[in-house]
């Protein structure tokens, strides 16, 4: 398999354009339609899709089935991610709740990276972790009343161009270390630190808490899609495979955004 690392700069550049262009679209969502929605939004897999596009070009169909699957894993990482940024964020500041959330997310990471690559089961153990994710998350969120103001763009724009650049450094090195790691490091909650961070620091703690609890749906958008794309590959190749799994996911990620939407109305 080519190594990541000696990718055109164009492929690289894509994903960090792609990665940028999700963290700004979705606090914009939050500014525009409130932190439900947003939180819906934050689940399409702008991120992930075109991880799984570049890594099909130059690995195998097992190793890229093997990463697919592991990204599963992974995102159950992110549900404590999240879990772990609302609770500390209710009475820390930024830099302390990024951190233990990235400290949870890691220990979750080093734990799933010896498990069996298995699509089905790896999606039915997201799905319970999902479901003890949303009863928390809703008591974490209790008594926050999300804010409105509006967005320094400037500073927005900064901040997607260095989740770009954290991605790109990702894929870079995810070939070194297996297809495990590889699926595990490309489902790495960058869009949902950054996505915190920003409103955090911009719009508030409870905008933050609000829009996250919001995202732990939002995150089964991306569970949908890699289940579905490592499920379908092995019997149609790698385009249909990520059309398909693509088409799912973002027919997903709209339901949830439409159901939020509704229930902000009443």
């Amino acid at each position: 398999m080519q190594e990541l690392a000696s990718l055109p700069l164009f492929e690289l550049a894509f994903r960090m354009v792609a990665t940028a262009a999700v963290v700004m679209a979705v606090t914009w969502a939050v500014d525009r339609f409130g932190p439900l929605i947003g939180g819906a939004l934050a689940g399409l897999p702008v991120v992930i899709g075109p991880g799984f596009y570049f890594l099909s070009l130059h690995a195998t169909p097992a190793f890229v089935g093997n990463a697919a699957s592991h990204s599963l894993w992974s995102l159950c990482g992110t549900q404590v991610f999240i879990l772990t940024y609302m609770a500390c964020a209710r009475s820390r500041g930024v830099a302390m709740s990024l951190a233990c959330a990235g400290i949870a997310w890691a220990v979750v990471a080093v734990a799933v990276s010896r498990l069996p690559p298995a699509p089905v089961v790896g999606l039915a153990v997201f799905a319970a972790v999902t479901a003890a994710a949303i009863w928390l998350g809703a008591r974490l969120a209790l008594g926050t009343t999300p804010a409105r103001p509006s967005i320094d763009w400037t500073t927005l724009i900064m901040r997607g161009g260095l989740a770009g650049l954290l991605v790109a450094v990702v894929t870079a090195v995810s070939s070194r270390i297996g297809p495990e790691f590889s699926g595990i490091f490309l489902a790495f909650p960058i869009g949902f630190g950054v996505l915190a961070v920003t409103l955090h620091e911009k719009l508030g703690a409870a905008n933050a808490i609000g829009t996250l609890n919001a995202a732990i749906k939002g995150a089964t958008g991306l569970a949908v899609f890699s289940a579905a794309f490592a499920l379908l590959m092995p019997h149609l190749g790698y385009g249909w495979s990520l059309l398909l799994a693509t088409v799912i996911s973002c027919s997903l990620t709209l339901a949830l955004a439409l159901r939020a939407r509704a229930l902000s109305r009443r």
